[in-house]
């Protein structure tokens, strides 16, 4: 096959709990989804049937594996660690300073960084073991938690890469923005492509961001 590898990653957030319901912070508490968060995660993967999906992912959390069936799972894509403030709401702790201990937006960045470029770096592989290998876009669709989402965003705003292995563009009319935060099931679309084998490197483009369900 000519031309570049081309990977679509669907990411999403998980969807709702109870403790999200009732304004308590989470944080790496495995807490499942309530009622409704099931009814969104089925409606969510009835949505995305048609997409002929390759590969699922998911953080290791119970909210997070219930959105979707026959997962893949990678601790690297759970939520923030946030200490003492696990279990709290958000009015308690209002205008208080993190925990010393609590776990930095720049390290959640770097852990999603790095699962991103396995990602990558294994489909470079499979196709350099068999230059005949017919490789289309591969849809991929990994569910994940706000933090990690905002994480990425602070990371691409400031940098526009995803480590020095990907550059990144923001699609016309696309926003990014570090501190909006993603509902449940909110979804982003990042689009990738190869553009050197050897070497593992890739251009991506954003064209949906932290955006309501399709």
């Amino acid at each position: 096959m000519t031309g570049n590898q081309k990977i679509k990653l669907y990411m999403i957030r998980h969807g709702r709990t109870e403790y999200n319901s009732k304004g308590i912070i989470q944080g790496q508490m495995n807490i499942p989804l309530n009622e409704y968060g099931i009814s969104q995660a089925e409606i969510s993967a009835e949505k995305y049937k048609d997409l002929m999906i390759d590969e699922f992912w998911s953080s290791d959390l119970s909210r997070a594996i219930q959105d979707y069936s026959i997962v893949k799972i990678d601790h690297r894509l759970k939520e923030r660690f946030l200490a003492e403030w696990q279990g709290q709401t958000h009015d308690i702790i209002n205008n208080q300073p993190e925990p010393d201990n609590a776990e930095s937006y720049e390290a959640i960045s770097q852990r999603m960084i790095e699962w991103l470029n396995d990602l990558l770096e294994t489909h470079n592989n499979l196709q350099n073991q068999d230059s005949e290998l017919e490789y289309n876009t591969k849809s991929i669709l990994m569910v994940t938690h706000e933090d990690c989402i905002c994480a990425l965003a602070r990371t691409i705003v400031s940098t526009h890469a995803l480590g020095p292995s990907i550059k990144i563009e923001i699609d016309e009319g696309v926003k990014v923005e570090e501190e909006k935060g993603c509902p449940n099931l909110g979804v982003s679309v990042l689009e990738f492509e190869s553009v050197s084998k050897i070497e593992g490197r890739w251009n991506g483009l954003i064209t949906r961001w932290a955006a309501d369900e399709p």
